[in-house]
């Protein structure tokens, strides 16, 4: 649970752009990265030296905020945020704004299940390509019976709304095939934030028992 205040003690201008990776990737420029200090005192069996067992875990959270209108909020600091796990708040150890470019790999559902919607799937696409900062590469993916990859990474704007225009294709819906396409393409970007943005009906038709090993990872 993250909850959000002013310090000088104003509330309701703000809200939390929740979630991150699939719909906060307007405002990349705005997300911070906080890094949470979980710690879980587990009390081990008494033993004559007193020694207690001490579990630490780093949680990082990529978090944007955005005001009412829908425009970013440039001026928070660590004192603007409290994290809260099972209702204790927890301790912030590591605040920072992160200014790092984007590989992104935005994945089209052409499937015969989004024939009904493809306009707003369209739509979606080009408003996120239209939030992109100057450095941000984009990799196009689509996939219905097949997986393709539309576009490699790039920071061409007009290949990747050539590559929106071009998408098309109808049958079963094998997502899964093509989150582990991304992924492999990911892999191979150094020295960048990475994400996968999936505008898809999420329902995979396609699954197979080849398709197994990658749903377990």
């Amino acid at each position: 649970m993250l909850r959000y205040s002013r310090s000088d003690g104003a509330t309701g201008d703000y809200f939390i752009a929740s979630e991150c990776v699939l719909f906060i990737m307007r405002y990349f420029k705005l997300i911070f990265t906080i890094i949470v200090l979980i710690i879980c005192a587990n009390p081990g069996i008494a033993q004559d030296d007193d020694v207690i067992n001490v579990d630490s875990t780093l949680v990082r959270l990529n978090v944007g905020v955005v005001n009412r209108s829908g425009q970013p909020v440039k001026s928070l600091t660590q004192t603007d945020f409290a994290i809260y796990e099972d209702g204790v708040k927890q301790d912030i150890v590591r605040f920072a704004p992160t200014a790092a470019p984007f590989s992104v790999v935005m994945i089209l559902d052409m499937s015969g299940s989004t024939l009904g919607f493809r306009e707003t799937i369209s739509v979606s696409a080009l408003r996120f390509i239209d939030a992109l900062a100057p450095d941000d590469r984009v990799a196009v993916i689509e996939f219905y019976d097949k997986v393709n990859l539309l576009n490699d990474f790039t920071t061409d704007r007009k290949i990747l709304l050539h590559s929106v225009d071009a998408a098309n294709g109808r049958g079963k819906t094998q997502l899964y095939k093509a989150i582990d396409l991304s992924l492999k393409k990911l892999a191979k970007e150094e020295n960048r934030r990475k994400a996968v943005i999936v505008l898809t009906d999420g329902v995979d038709t396609g699954v197979r028992d080849q398709d197994r090993e990658f749903l377990s990872k």
